[in-house]
């Protein structure tokens, strides 16, 4: 048997969307436990997200995998007290929301110390908790805009991407400190308070645009206006992505394209730039994709066909990495993804599916010493909801 990283390690989510449950699915991946924290009637808003399988959100129920569900109305007083008691057998609490929100409703830091000296707490927000945007609302593509990404991100007008970058951004970077947290737990004893912003982790990635526009003011070098970083149109008019970037790359290009009165003009600027960009675009024009990604595979080449969402599920990188189509311990439609860091082994991971919501509150608070009796009663006032496993 191989023991997970993180086997033993309780965490209490009460993140909602994707930011939070993106983390906490590497989390649980990595053998945590994961119980979610959510709001009774409604739950976690991404359950209501079209489209459906089973009556169960598909995105929901990708991010959501092999969880536990308790629903606890955190606006009530017994709901926090609830809550606060969760945490003094758990080691770590993410929380999504804004820091005002927060410290009403019992999950900022200092409450959540006073329950658990020994929680790691981790904040991931949009904004995080401190600056004059600290309460401020945001989504993906308002902190993609924030960041300089989507400016970065455009030939005449921004593109907006098709993927959720800052939330999934910011996931893997609280994930990552959460993991860095629990280790530094073990030598101070200590709790651990971790301040994740989106915005910052966008921020984060910026070295190169940075260090290129601080140099010569050419922040979108990288950004496909040149040609050796650049997408190509073949005879079938689909795209290769050139990344020949190293002069040995570029020199190796040049040859297989028999132009090897190129090689000077890797750097060159326009008016030579657009010229050697139209030269290259008439070489690749001559054969298909498919002719050119054998091509430049058999001459070690970063040169790659751009593909299809469809394309890229079947191709076997794809395949081999164990990436796409993990498989629940119980029947399931839905495809999962695989786990992006291979420790353990990819075949160790057997998801189960996503919880109803509140499908384990009677079973938590069973276990963290809650009577039958006190359970009903909270059932009936509408402090916690239950709802039954799937069948």
């Amino acid at each position: 048997m191989v023991l997970k990283p993180l086997e033993g390690v309780k965490v209490i989510d009460l993140s909602r969307l994707v930011p939070g449950p993106y983390c906490t699915r590497l989390l649980s991946d990595m053998g945590a436990e994961i119980v979610k924290v959510e709001e009774p009637g409604r739950g976690d808003y991404l359950r209501a997200l079209p489209p459906y399988r089973i009556d169960v959100s598909i995105a929901f129920e990708t991010l959501n995998r092999g969880k536990k569900s308790v629903a606890v109305n955190l606006e009530s007083k017994i709901g926090r007290k609830i809550l606060h008691k969760l945490v003094r057998k758990a080691d770590v609490l993410l929380e999504s929301f804004r820091p005002k929100t927060a410290k009403r409703l019992g999950c900022d830091f200092e409450s959540i110390r006073k329950a658990n000296p020994r929680i790691v707490h981790c904040s991931l927000t949009g904004f995080g908790e401190t600056g004059p945007y600290r309460d401020m609302p945001g989504h993906d593509i308002n902190l993609l805009g924030l960041s300089g990404f989507l400016d970065l991100n455009r030939t005449h007008d921004p593109v907006v991407p098709g993927i959720q970058v800052g939330d999934l951004a910011g996931g893997m970077v609280a994930a990552f400190a959460i993991a860095s947290a629990l280790s530094a737990r073990r030598r101070t004893k200590r709790a651990q308070h971790i301040d994740t912003s989106i915005l910052d982790a966008l921020l984060s990635w910026l070295d190169i645009p940075l260090a290129l526009h601080l140099g010569e003011g050419r922040a979108r070098m990288l950004a496909g206006h040149v040609p050796f970083y650049r997408l190509y149109r073949t005879s079938d008019s689909k795209l290769m992505a050139l990344g020949a970037i190293e002069p040995q790359f570029w020199e190796k290009l040049c040859k297989i394209i028999g132009r090897t009165d190129l090689l000077a003009d890797q750097f060159s600027a326009d008016p030579r730039r657009t010229e050697v960009i139209r030269v290259i675009e008439a070489c690749f024009a001559t054969k298909t994709r498919d002719e050119w990604s054998r091509i430049m595979m058999e001459h070690e080449m970063p040169c790659t066909p751009v593909l299809t969402l469809e394309e890229s599920i079947e191709d076997p990188q794809t395949k081999s990495r164990k990436m796409i189509g993990l498989k629940a311990t119980t029947p399931t439609e839905v495809t999962y993804i695989g786990n992006p860091c291979k420790i353990p082994r990819p075949e160790t991971i057997r998801p189960s599916p996503s919880p109803k919501l509140g499908e384990h509150s009677v079973e938590v608070l069973r276990e963290i010493g809650y009577s039958s009796s006190s359970i009903k009663t909270f059932i009936q006032t509408g402090v916690i909801s239950r709802g039954l496993p799937r069948g």
